[in-house]
């Protein structure tokens, strides 16, 4: 129902019905439409006929309008498309007399609702392939202003959009502010859509302006139909927009042969092909196509496409565009960085050698190289574990074998228990790193105490040692692997009875040569892949100085890190290139945690002092590890012993360290 209504009257000067029974009207007391105190007032659905008259939808009042957009939504067959067809033409009817009226041929339903429907029969027609129905839409004037982009506000019973991917190449090929040749461009989409070969050639020797082909040219794109999109590529014109669509529909389908073929016919258009065409051929490794790319379009080559083919680390592509002449200076150039974070030193080599920048390498890749995670070397004994009990044996004389002294667990059970309990696969960058144990000494104690017990089982020992994690709720199956292992070395040291000469963990340097012929995991493969792992990285940091980096950046990251590696070589080495510490206490921590006597000597002859109270507990580190010469060193050099929390004592009292427990109670005393 609707009324019509004389704005300069506030009077109703015609009521009429749609899609009701003749003689039926809804029960609406018209004269409640104007107010007493302002006469008529203009509604949002009110309808301009002219300056005074207006048509008022009664309909609209009880939002019926979108109770039909979802009863529509499942149309199918001719009949609903007869159906949808009459409410679009539909129109409003005036009285023959009322005069001064602008337009008559008012539908009777807004522009969304007939957007809504016409997709609706444009669709159905497409599914039915019936070309009689197509002629009839396409002849079907819209007379609607209805830019494209609207189309997403358009829903389904679900408040979806009707059509994600007709929307998706609305946004994509900027159609949003069209609003011409409506009927006709979605035809094309749903005849394309649905590969109707007798409606696509009925729109194609019907309509064939340049504008009829464009929409071709675009919707053949979108969808990837290969041998629509050439034809039409010799009927649009040949500008870099249209060459930019076919290299980003080639780039998204991966379509070799759509780049082939713009290469084939670059002589008729004019410009250079998109990046895309050569970042495609890139990620696909097809060098010669690259290179032909790169010959027919140089300007194509950008510093992204280096980065990409650093990205998949192509050698031969990389070479081809740095003598291409890539800026390898660029801020955008990240090859340094890859190449660090993949630990290339040979792709890092290569960049240096053609010009890159050691100053592109930033600061969290300088880090990574100073990084050694405790999971990293959890990861490589794990590996080391499971090859041939040959491959990872060290040469050690039998009566060290059979002694069973020369065996050290402490820092491979630190290392799986720290992993154990605070591993994130998801955020590597989290995990703390190597020799940073402290933070589970409290479970370290336990499980020596375990150990000391002679119990052979432990799973049930520590049931709540977080309230969010235990060895009984491990974040992740490589957690559960490395506890698998570290209840392997508790059980070796059970069944060989080295709980009984525990006081043998406490050793002097000079006496531990191997860790003998045995396959369980213990401190010396421990200490091997450390090392491994820290050359890796030195061997990165050594070609990055050699071609300029400030050694001492980062507060002398470089050289600390050397020292708690414990190579004296690379120590050395550093130093002689001018590494230094801005104060003599810098570097203690480090030396410590070398867990190396002879490290901590060579700090102190090159200008450390031992402060009394240093911040890093050091005494406790070096009894957890049941280093007593490093403990003799540190007592000797004045490192203060008279705090119970940091001079040793009650840690060397947990774990059995009775050498280093009497000579730190004798100490104390003294002091």
């Amino acid at each position: 129902m609707y009324v019509v209504i004389d704005k300069s009257t506030s009077a109703v000067v015609y009521k009429g019905t749609l899609f009701m029974n003749e003689g039926e009207y809804l029960d609406i007391d018209t004269g409640e439409l104007f107010s007493d105190n302002s006469g008529w007032r203009m509604g949002e659905t009110d309808i301009r006929v002219s300056d005074s008259i207006y048509i008022r939808l009664i309909i609209t009042n009880i939002d019926a309008s979108d109770i039909l957009l979802f009863d529509i939504y499942g149309v199918a067959g001719e009949s609903d498309i007869e159906m949808l067809m009459d409410i679009c033409n539909t129109k409003f009817e005036f009285p023959p007399d009322l005069s001064g009226l602008e337009r008559r041929d008012i539908r009777c339903i807004n522009k969304k609702f007939m957007v809504y429907c016409l997709l609706m029969i444009i669709r159905e027609i497409c599914k039915l392939n019936d070309l009689e129905w197509l002629k009839r839409i396409l002849d079907f004037e819209i007379n609607v202003d209805f830019p494209f982009q609207e189309i997403e506000q358009i829903t389904d019973v679900g408040w979806m959009p009707i059509d994600n991917a007709l929307t998706e190449f609305v946004w994509d090929y900027e159609y949003t502010d069209r609003t011409d040749l409506f009927n006709y461009t979605f035809c094309v989409y749903y005849s394309i859509r649905l590969n109707r070969k007798e409606l696509i050639n009925f729109l194609e020797e019907n309509y064939s302006s340049g504008r009829h082909a464009q929409i071709f040219f675009d919707i053949a794109l979108f969808y990837s139909r290969e041998s629509l999109f050439k034809k039409y590529f010799f009927k649009v014109e040949l500008n870099a927009e249209n060459i930019r669509k076919v290299t980003i529909m080639a780039y998204a389908s991966s379509n070799v042969d759509a780049i082939k073929f713009l290469l084939n016919n670059s002589d008729k258009f004019v410009g250079e092909l998109d990046e895309h065409a050569l970042i495609m051929a890139i990620k696909l490794k097809e060098y010669e196509l690259v290179q032909e790319i790169i010959n027919k379009h140089p300007n194509t080559a950008s510093v992204y496409c280096l980065n990409e083919s650093v990205r998949i680390e192509d050698i031969r592509i990389i070479k081809l565009l740095i003598e291409a002449g890539m800026d390898l200076k660029s801020n955008e150039f990240k090859g340094v960085n890859i190449s660090i974070e993949r630990n290339d030193i040979d792709m890092l080599r290569l960049f240096l050698e053609n010009g890159a920048s050691v100053e592109l390498a930033a600061q969290h890749a300088i880090k990574r190289l100073c990084s050694i995670k405790n999971c990293e070397i959890a990861k490589r004994l794990l590996e080391l574990s499971r090859v041939d009990k040959n491959s990872i044996e060290v040469e050690t004389s039998k009566s060290e074998e059979r002694a069973g002294t020369q065996l050290k667990f402490n820092k491979t059970m630190l290392c799986l228990i720290e992993v154990c309990q605070s591993y994130d696969p998801f955020r590597l960058d989290d995990n703390v790193e190597c020799d940073e144990f402290l933070n589970h000494m409290n479970l370290y104690e336990k499980v020596i105490a375990i150990v000391n017990s002679k119990k052979k089982d432990i799973t049930d020992v520590f049931p709540s040692y977080h309230t969010y994690v235990s060895f009984k709720d491990l974040k992740s199956i490589t957690s559960r692997n490395y506890y698998v292992k570290l209840v392997e070395i508790i059980e070796y040291i059970v069944d060989n009875y080295l709980q009984n000469t525990l006081k043998h963990i406490e050793y002097n340097e000079l006496g531990n040569s191997g860790c003998g012929d045995v396959e369980i995991l213990n401190d010396r493969h421990y200490d091997i892949v450390k090392s491994d792992l820290a050359n890796q990285n030195f061997e990165m940091l050594k070609l990055l100085i050699e071609y300029g980096m400030d050694i001492n950046s980062y507060d002398s990251l470089i050289l600390r890190t050397a020292y708690k590696a414990g190579d004296i070589g690379w120590i050395n080495y550093f130093i002689s290139k001018g590494a230094k510490f801005s104060k003599e206490s810098d570097g203690l921590e480090e030396a410590c945690k070398s867990d190396k006597v002879v490290v901590l000597e060579h700090w102190i002859r090159n200008g450390g002092v031992v402060p009394k109270n240093p911040e890093y507990p050091c005494i406790n580190m070096a009894c957890s590890l049941g280093n007593f010469d490093m403990v003799k060193l540190l007592v000797e050099s004045g490192v203060d012993i008279s705090d119970p929390e940091r001079n040793g004592v009650r840690i060397s009292c947990r774990l059995g360290l009775w050498r280093i427990l009497d000579y730190l109670i004798l100490a104390v005393t003294v002091k």
